[in-house]
């Protein structure tokens, strides 16, 4: 087992050690086109479905190394997966946790199985109005995601349950931060617990979306937010906004709940943002983030490429020995800076500009 040092201290990985949740990538499938989508600044992307029997043995490696939550969601739509339904109750007869992050495009057909197989329910809708949604979500059809909530949160209330909780995710690009409001409005007028606010990672060679580095943007974000609180002092719906300044807190979602990405393929990452190579662009740096693959689900032990494979970057990342290159005064000059491969205290891979790790972006766990 991995030694690690701080200072006058050796911290070791305790023997049983073991990832805790894991987001299980399906799909890589969708039959949106949305503007702000990451897929398409991904090196060699190609759509694809888990086969069932990949699912049933990574399953059997989930439950055999201690996972007891598991996430559908991914760089696809889960709910296109030909084999959902199947899917979602052996999840559910094997007595897993399910968390489901959805554009909602599908619930009106499957709130029925949703609403008995799923723990979280997770809907992206980034506007309140037909117009816009489809100008952002194209291909989709706000009036479809809003009915598939409503039906879900009908059953909950019908047969006087409290599961799914129900989360509504709101990415917030230059097109959208004036109805950020009315989406929260609209949230609570349908019985949503919760509606979390997530900044838009900027691709390369995009300028038009990006809102963390334009003033006015934020602003009229904030505004939007305060105009609605204020009509409704008890509103009943939780409300997470993304962090700025960008650095004043950092903790990485992943490691902080003891979980790890599976792709498609099986290939075992640290999480969603390194599981593909693709291009960002944020606070108006370019970087090339490169896959980090741990390991492969479907012939290791999800506990051994924990323990072996990513205790390394796991201790990092809980000892706060990862740099912010957003609060350095060198960001716009370092080269390290450029890409994940390292950093100024020799972390490799690094994660001292992901914007999950600094609150900037909602992390789908």
């Amino acid at each position: 087992m991995s030694e690690y040092s701080t200072a006058d201290w050796t911290i070791k990985l305790r023997s049983n050690s073991h990832p805790r949740e894991a987001v299980l990538e399906i799909s890589t499938h969708c039959e949106f086109r949305c503007v702000h989508c990451f897929r398409w600044s991904a090196k060699n992307f190609s759509e694809k479905y888990m086969k069932l029997e990949d699912f049933g043995r990574i399953l059997e490696n989930a439950a055999s190394s201690g996972i007891e939550k598991l996430t559908l969601t991914g760089w696809g739509e889960p709910l296109l997966h030909p084999d959902f339904e199947v899917i979602l109750r052996e999840l559910r007869k094997r007595g897993f946790y399910v968390i489901l992050n959805t554009n909602g495009f599908r619930l009106p057909k499957t709130h029925r199985m949703v609403a008995e197989c799923v723990d979280e329910l997770v809907v992206s809708i980034d506007a309140a109005t037909l117009e816009l949604y489809s100008k952002i979500r194209v291909g989709g059809v706000l009036s479809e995601v809003i009915e598939g909530l409503r039906r879900v949160i009908e059953i909950k209330r019908h047969e006087l349950v409290t599961r799914p909780y129900v989360k509504v995710v709101f990415t917030v690009t230059k097109l959208n931060p004036h109805e950020a409001g009315e989406v929260l409005k609209l949230a609570r007028d349908l019985g949503v617990n919760e509606v979390v606010y997530s900044y838009y990672i900027p691709l390369v060679g995009e300028k038009e979306l990006d809102c963390v580095i334009d003033s006015d943007c934020v602003r009229k974000l904030s505004e939007s937010l305060e105009r609605v609180k204020k009509l409704y002092p008890e509103f009943g719906v939780r409300i997470a906004t993304p962090q700025l300044p960008v650095g004043v807190f950092r903790q990485c979602p992943f490691a902080a709940s003891g979980a790890l990405f599976i792709r498609v393929d099986g290939a075992v990452t640290p999480c969603i943002y390194y599981s593909r190579t693709w291009k960002t662009r944020v606070l108006g740096v370019e970087r090339s983030v490169n896959e980090v693959v741990l390991g492969n689900a479907l012939v290791e032990p999800l506990a051994d490429i924990w323990r072996y494979r990513y205790s390394k970057l796991y201790y990092k990342l809980c000892f706060g020995e990862m740099p912010s290159c957003f609060t350095c005064k060198l960001v716009d000059y370092c080269a390290l800076t450029w890409s994940n491969e390292s950093d100024c205290l020799g972390n490799s891979p690094t994660c001292a500009h992901c914007p999950f790790y600094h609150g900037l972006t909602f992390c789908p766990l």
